[in-house]
């Protein structure tokens, strides 16, 4: 879906001018780096949004997990330390719940893949010494 193509860039681009601002402007040595980890979720999730490549219902979902996960968590992170937005913060365990899940689907998905494939080897091994 060229949908999740754009949110993963603009993740991507919120992960590079959210990095700038902590390391050039922001003065406080912790709201920085709370900043820079904010930052580093939204560029960390905006490469496994254009790298991977598992399409299907459950993919979409744990897409769509990580996408709304970093912005809220990363999001509200941004808005209490560059905005001094207080109430905002309050999103961040919420966000890294979703976030959670949407890597939980990718693990069933792996996982899921993997009984799929040994089901599969185990059908053909047992045809051809029929």
């Amino acid at each position: 879906m060229k949908i999740i193509g754009v949110f993963a860039a603009l993740l991507g681009l919120y992960g590079v001018i959210t990095g700038a601002v902590a390391e050039h402007v922001i003065q406080d040595a912790h709201a920085s780096d709370m900043v820079k980890m904010a930052a580093f979720y939204g560029l960390l999730h905006a490469a496994v949004l254009l790298g991977w490549n598992a399409s299907g219902y459950m993919a979409l979902a744990a897409k769509i997990f990580l996408i709304v996960g970093v912005f809220l968590f990363s999001g509200s992170i941004t808005l209490k330390y560059v905005g001094h937005f207080i109430a905002p913060l309050n999103l961040a365990p919420i966000g890294g719940g979703i976030l959670i899940l949407g890597w939980l689907f990718i693990l069933i998905i792996y996982i899921k893949e993997i009984i799929v494939s040994l089901y599969r080897h185990s059908l053909k091994n047992k045809s051809s010494n029929a």
